[in-house]
């Protein structure tokens, strides 16, 4: 985060500014019982505070006397004089007695009439608004079921602009001993106001109370009446009309005579459900505002409770329980903002001076005061009560995470004997793949990053069924992944796949032949080197620029194995042999957007297009040719866009050609399943072998109904659990030219193919099963792949 600082002198003048303490405890006259966060107003000004929990405050004063009033709904406001003899104050509220107002019967319920009033009213006061300025305190605690296990608290100075947005200073940090800095979470400026149009909240736009449009999102209903002096406050109970869309449940109070709301209670709807591995989420938010004597009704503080589990199949983390209260105060409307605030991107900002100078253990800080168990919490807490001791999952992955950090413990340096044979893995890696080619191909990799922005990377096998052995060596130049100037320069020499695969890694293909099933690739023994240089940047998306020179020599190679795990009695095919002899060429590439992500755990928007030119000009290459090669991924939002996960429908297009003489492993591919496994971007009713050709498309999507069909069936625990509902489909051909067809051994399209199907997701956290129709075919198609998390 960008670091603000202020003049030390100006700080410290502050503090001695504010000598004077009030504090005491706010109750109720008949029964003496506290009453908590009672709004306690300086007279004259917009600053004030909030009492706690337990109705105790405590409120700093630049001078004296000074007066304080203080309100709480259903009870007589008091004004209060304080002077350097009566800083303590024990301040008893006397209840005010209920006059239910007269109800006129109408077609619609009173609360609808209100409400309309209660939205016409702020959008008159809320346009005369364009900045505002208020200093703020948060304190946040975290537990566990048993006890506080962590609290962080901070001042600051926060900032809105209609336009631009909000921003944070902080200004003072303080934190439990067991907690960095770097770890307080005490934040004011990103807190919701619950009196906004639309509320922000964990990527859910939710639609507010009083919202323009809000008769169109809630059920509006009196439920009580109160009084606050001689004024009439009325509870209505809000409700969502519709139980797919972002609302909240709860109670909002409105002041009668001027139409405002003061107060608000409420938790968001059941259609704020989240992806695994968030289990259960609860959030409760309550929320007073003032008008501070004047015209705009702004927040004077927030408390949120809530719990958090986290965990899936194996691992399971205890319930997080977490609560927060902020006071707002000291208000300044229609004020110059800083143009540094908004000179960067981040919205909350840290003062270093300020928080180096830990003005919040100070006296004269305007902190709300601690309950006993947080006293408790700062008395008892040490650096040794980590959050990880108080959340530690259980789980049988759980137990296995806990066995890993043991043997690392155990050769650290500490009572160890040195590197183990599980630390070895960090510096070596296992080299593993079985092929009807290689056989076996067994060895060892090393990859290092070393000094200026280099790495290293090195590989040694040998391959059983070949009796030869494969290497590669890699080294580049890679400063900034997401901008700047990399290089970098690749040797190899071993077996590498005829079809290229956006899903399927190599392993992969030899754990599904090792269970019997046929050989996804065909092989050729490759001896290359490959420079390639880039440039990345960004403008308004993520930009890749590579080019590249290339030069191979290709030899066939034929099956040496049939022996798999299940099903010796198969004979798988023979591989295809290859124009052997060198290709030499330049290649290009351009990116744009998102990373990668293969089997559609993730949605994004990215497009790539390669292209690679052979000539026999180019390093004496055998073969002439050009290829182009298209990847298209987006995503388009459909039904729910407030929700944090709207309904999406995902797509890839895929396409390429090649012109001249190419070798059989430089033609285009498209992925069929593998087995049993059937993930996005595939044919999930073409088994076996990739489709190849000289020119091939294809187009892959899938329409996600999240959890949305569950919730409207009523099946809530399928989707609490994240099960969704996803359509899809694909279709796609490949193009031979008939002179081709008795040269390479094809696996085409020599026609459109074209697929439907349907797929539940979410299924045991992780999974989701496929069932897809051929619309150019006869039968059904099983699958499993992986659930789409986002």
């Amino acid at each position: 985060m960008k670091k603000l600082t202020v003049p030390l002198l100006l700080l410290f003048s502050t503090a001695l500014a504010a000598q004077h303490i009030a504090e005491g405890v706010i109750y109720d006259m008949e029964t003496g019982k506290p009453l908590p966060y009672a709004n306690i107003q300086i007279v004259g000004t917009y600053k004030g505070t909030i009492s706690n929990d337990n109705g105790r405050f405590r409120l700093p004063l630049e001078t004296l006397p000074a007066e304080l009033l203080i309100r709480y709904i259903g009870y007589e406001s008091r004004t209060v004089e304080v002077t350097p003899s009566s800083l303590r104050l024990d301040i008893a509220m006397v209840p005010t007695p209920v006059e239910l107002r007269e109800v006129v019967v109408t077609a619609e319920d009173p609360a609808v009439g209100i409400m309309r009033k209660v939205i016409e009213n702020k959008q008159r006061w809320r346009a005369l608004i364009t900045t505002y300025r208020a200093s703020a305190y948060t304190r946040a605690a975290l537990k566990n079921d048993t006890s506080i296990v962590s609290i962080s608290e901070s001042t600051s100075e926060v900032y809105w602009h209609r336009d631009r947005g909000s921003r944070e200073v902080v200004t003072s940090r303080q934190e439990t001993s067991n907690i960095s800095s770097d770890n307080n979470f005490a934040f004011a400026g990103q807190i919701p106001n619950l009196y906004d149009d639309d509320i922000d909240l964990m990527e859910f736009d939710i639609v507010g109370p009083t919202h323009p449009k809000a008769l169109n999102y809630y059920r509006f209903s009196i439920i009580g009446q109160r009084r606050i002096d001689d004024k009439t406050v009325v509870d209505i109970a809000i409700a969502p009309k519709n139980k797919l869309q972002p609302t909240f449940v709860g109670r909002i109070s409105i002041l009668l005579d001027d139409y405002a709301l003061i107060d608000i209670d409420v938790t968001p709807n059941r259609a704020m459900l989240f992806p695994p591995p968030i289990q259960e989420l609860n959030l409760h938010f309550r929320q007073q505002y003032s008008n501070f004597g004047g015209d705009f009704w702004l927040p004077v503080d927030m408390r949120i409770q809530g719990g958090i589990k986290i965990g899936f199949t194996g691992l399971q983390f205890p319930t997080m329980h977490y609560s927060q209260i902020s006071r707002l105060t000291d208000y300044e409307i229609n004020v110059p903002m800083p143009d540094s605030l908004y000179a960067f991107g981040d919205a909350i900002q840290i003062d270093s001076l300020s928080t180096a100078a830990d003005t919040l253990r100070a006296d004269t800080t305007p902190r709300i005061p601690l309950t006993p168990e947080e006293e408790k919490a700062y008395a008892t807490l040490d650096s040794t009560m980590t959050l990880e001791k108080a959340f530690r999952p259980t789980g049988f992955l759980a137990k296995m995470a806990r066995l890993d950090v043991e043997r690392e413990g155990s050769s650290d340096g500490n009572g160890g004997d040195g590197p183990d044979a599980f630390s070895m893995f960090s510096l070596f890696r296992p080299e593993l793949l079985y092929n009807r080619v290689d056989g076996l191909r067994a060895g060892i990799s090393i990859a290092r990053d070393i000094p200026g922005n280099l790495s290293v990377r090195l590989m040694s096998a040998y391959s059983s069924g070949l009796k030869r052995w494969a290497w590669k060596g890699e080294l580049s130049y890679n400063r900034d992944r997401s901008r700047g100037f990399r290089a970098g320069i690749t040797w190899s020499r071993g077996s590498e796949t005829v079809q290229r695969s956006l899903n399927y890694p190599r392993l992969f293909n030899s754990l599904n032949f090792l269970c019997g099933q046929p050989d996804y690739f065909d092989y050729y023994w490759s001896e290359a080197w490959n420079l390639t240089v880039g440039y990345a940047f960004r403008l308004k998306t993520q930009v890749h620029l590579e080019a590249g020179l290339r030069r191979e020599r290709g030899e066939s190679l034929s099956k040496t194995t049939e022996w798999t795990l299940f099903d010796n009695d198969r004979l798988h095919r023979e591989n295809p042999a290859i124009d052997e002899g060198t290709t030499s060429g330049l290649t290009a590439a351009v990116t744009l957007g998102d990373g990668f992500a293969p089997w559609g755990f993730i949605g994004f928007n990215r497009m790539r297009v390669e292209v690679e030119y052979a000539h026999p000009d180019l390093m004496g290459s055998d073969a002439a040719f050009t290829s182009w090669n298209l990847v298209l991924d987006g995503r388009i939002p459909t039904f729910l866009p407030r929700r944090f996960l709207p309904n999406v429908i995902d797509f890839r297009i895929i396409g390429g050609t090649v012109t001249g003489d190419p070798p059989l492993q430089r033609l285009g591919s498209m992925d069929a399943r593998l087995g049993i496994f059937t993930p996005y971007g595939t044919f999930r009713a073409i088994r076996h072998r990739p489709v190849t050709g000289r020119s091939y498309a294809g187009m892959f999507w899938e329409h996600n109904f999240r959890t949305v069909p569950f919730e409207i069936l009523g099946l809530r625990k399928l989707a609490e659990k994240g099960v969704s509902l996803l359509i899809h489909g694909a279709s796609g051909r490949t193009w031979i030219p008939e002179e081709d067809l008795a040269r390479f051994d094809w696996n085409g399209l020599n026609g459109w193919h074209h697929e439907i199907g349907v797929s539940l997701s979410g299924l045991f956290d992780l999974f989701r099963i496929d069932c897809t129709w051929p619309l150019s075919g006869n039968g059904v198609y099983f699958g499993l792949s992986g659930s789409r998390m986002f």
